[in-house]
């Protein structure tokens, strides 16, 4: 009779017990997926218009499909481009027949494939997507930002005899045969009875720039007449060099060591003139 028991006893624990896990199991899973689905749902809403939190995942998803072809075929029908396969003519010789599928008309508005980039100037941009910036350099090797535009960087923050230009406040100037709308100038009076001496520009580098590439020639204006000036550069209040600029020459193009200085002085030194300074970049 024991061993009745025993058998019975055995048969539950290896056959029923078993049984009822896998039942459990099954359960347990069913209820996990609906849970991811009703998550899953749940993360549509909002980003789709039909979508409702009450629906399964299968006529979500349905749904999500079909408002995206929809989409689709609106944006298809929006955009009326127009894709050309022309030749290639470089400095008058024809290169190219065809160079393919490179040219897109979008609305009037001529689009050229990066390759016809390379055919023209040897190298291609370079089109990053994390954060949405054309990268290009002659020998490819730049992709990075490494120069920032001065007067942008906003990094002069007060001056004597000084006036700063920005393309948003219409005002320009202008130096040989060239106009500016973004730059700076710098006076000095030394000449008048109430002159206030040699002008300047103060900016706040934080530390941050290795140099300063600018363009820099006497602004035309006829009550000043031509004269000759001097450029000193102070870098953290102390001075550093100094330049020699001619009153009749077009602008030239010098190149300022920083050498990651905290701040820098500019001052232009002259009886009575107004030197302007445009093309700024500032490097790291």
């Amino acid at each position: 009779m024991d061993g009745k028991k025993t058998i019975a006893k055995e048969t539950v624990f290896y056959v029923i017990v078993p049984i009822v896990c896998v039942i459990i199991t099954i359960i347990g899973s069913y209820i996990v997926q609906d849970r991811r689905e009703e998550s899953l749902v749940r993360s549509l809403v909002g980003r789709f218009d039909q979508i409702e939190e009450n629906m399964d995942l299968e006529q979500a998803l349905d749904l999500a499909f079909e408002e995206k072809q929809h989409l689709s075929k609106k944006i298809d029908a929006m955009i009326d481009a127009d894709v050309y396969s022309p030749g290639l003519v470089i400095d008058g010789l024809k290169t190219e027949n065809s160079i393919g599928k490179g040219i897109v008309d979008l609305e009037g508005n001529i689009y050229f494939s990066s390759d016809i980039c390379a055919r023209i100037w040897g190298e291609k941009p370079i089109y990053d997507k994390s954060d949405n910036t054309i990268y290009y350099s002659k020998d490819n090797k730049t992709l990075a930002e490494t120069k920032m535009d001065l007067i942008s960087e906003a990094v002069i923050y007060d001056g004597k005899y000084l006036t700063i230009y920005k393309p948003s406040d219409g005002k320009t100037f202008s130096m040989g045969s060239d106009t500016f709308n973004k730059g700076f100038t710098i006076g000095s009076d030394n000449y008048s009875l109430f002159g206030e001496g040699n002008g300047y520009a103060l900016f706040d580098l934080k530390g941050k720039y290795s140099k300063l590439n600018i363009s820099v020639a006497r602004v035309n204006r006829s009550d000043l007449g031509i004269e000759d000036a001097t450029l000193k550069v102070y870098l953290n209040g102390e001075y550093d060099k100094e330049y020699v600029l001619s009153g009749q020459k077009p602008p030239t193009d010098i190149s300022i060591d920083l050498n990651y200085a905290d701040n820098l002085k500019l001052e232009v030194c002259g009886s009575k003139i107004v030197y302007g300074f445009a093309e700024g970049t500032l490097e790291k």
